[in-house]
């Protein structure tokens, strides 16, 4: 765990419910400014390969570490382990699927509303997510709905076709690896291959060796199973069909300008107008954005009724019971362009541009 002075930081193994996994366990830390008791924790979620260690990266920490930011900026921060990586449980990979993972985190959503991690309850919860995880926040909202606000990093609704051959050619079955063929996992889970993070996620004209070799030490793994179930969220599907749609918080979606997962020959010119355009029609038209509003409440009754609609398809897809809510149509959110604030991890070294219903006020 990294030191931060002025903040109390501590390692939790959070006990979650896993379909035949007995005893599973997500590992986090929790940090807290030093002499303050922040009523808002941002929940910290790593994407594919990474760790906890993506969110509070160990070299130069006061450029690089997310959360030492949020901490100077007075937040609490609970940096996880997601199910299958790091030191969370690892069941077999067939195991870690979509569902459980999504489940998993909303278990831990709960557990931090209700005081059940470190002694202190949070009434607000902030959803920081990287690459796929940034997917796992739309399904969250959508299933859930208990997150106050959305941080969706490294991910848009559509992939570079280019992008992907790159993931085929340089993720491999850890069975294969020097690093983890001998950690006793199954060949279900995956990893990167040697020297492969610099393709992924570096623009290296401006990249840091020193945080690429360290990136490289610090690998993890992830279920491939997983991988694929996740695929077709980011594969521009219908808008309508999207998960992002029922997300009725407010949410930065953050795009590095040469992020490969989307900017290139085969995809975008990264700009803030660009993102804000392609993602606009993945998330919902709201009062106050810079879309015309529905003010007739005809108009706002069949918008809840599609909502309800879609949000019972997603749960059969997940393979549970639609669950019936409340529609919350009408929360004010609206559509900006922001540049990026403070400091964060080194996934990017370009520079960010991205689309935001963010509404300017501090949680």
């Amino acid at each position: 765990m990294t030191k931060h002075d002025d903040a109390r930081c501590q390692s939790f193994m959070v006990p979650v419910t896993v379909e035949n996994v007995p005893d599973a366990r997500l590992y986090g830390e929790l940090c807290v400014p030093s002499g303050r008791t922040p009523s808002t924790v941002q929940l910290l979620v790593h994407g594919t390969t990474y760790n906890h260690n993506y969110w509070d990266w160990p070299e130069d920490p006061e450029v690089h570490s997310h959360v030492r930011a949020a901490l100077k900026a007075g937040y609490a921060t609970f940096n996880v382990d997601r199910l299958g990586v790091g030191q969370s449980t690892k069941p077999a990979a067939h195991l870690v699927t979509l569902d459980a993972t999504v489940d998993t985190l909303h278990q831990v959503i709960t557990q931090l509303r209700a005081g059940a991690i470190g002694d202190q309850k949070f009434s607000r919860v902030v959803y920081f997510g990287s690459s796929l995880s940034t997917a796992y926040g739309w399904l969250e909202a959508a299933l859930h709905n208990d997150v106050d606000a959305f941080v969706l990093t490294g991910l848009l609704h559509f992939t570079r076709p280019t992008f992907l051959g790159l993931v085929q050619q340089n993720l491999y079955s850890v069975s294969e690896d020097p690093t983890f063929s001998k950690a006793g996992l199954d060949g279900g889970y995956i990893t990167n291959r040697p020297g492969s993070k610099a393709v992924f996620f570096y623009n290296m004209p401006n990249a840091d060796q020193h945080v690429i070799d360290t990136d490289e030490q610090l690998k993890d793994v992830a279920s491939g199973l997983l991988i694929e179930q996740s695929v077709p969220l980011v594969l521009a599907q219908d808008p309508k069909d999207s998960p992002s749609r029922l997300i009725r918080v407010p949410t930065l979606v953050v795009l590095g300008e040469q992020d490969m997962t989307a900017s290139g020959p085969d995809g975008i010119v990264c700009t803030d107008e660009t993102v804000k355009s392609a993602e606009a029609p993945y998330y919902p038209v709201v009062p106050g954005g810079n879309r015309r509003p529905r003010r007739r409440k005809d108009r706002a009754l069949a918008a809840a009724s599609s909502q309800r609609a879609q949000h019972d398809r997603l749960h059969y897809r997940l393979g549970k019971p639609p669950r019936r809510r409340q529609s919350t149509v009408g929360s004010g959110t609206r559509l900006t362009a922001k540049r990026r604030l403070g400091a964060g991890p080194p996934r990017s070294a370009s520079g960010c541009r991205q689309m935001s219903n963010l509404a300017p006020y501090r949680l």
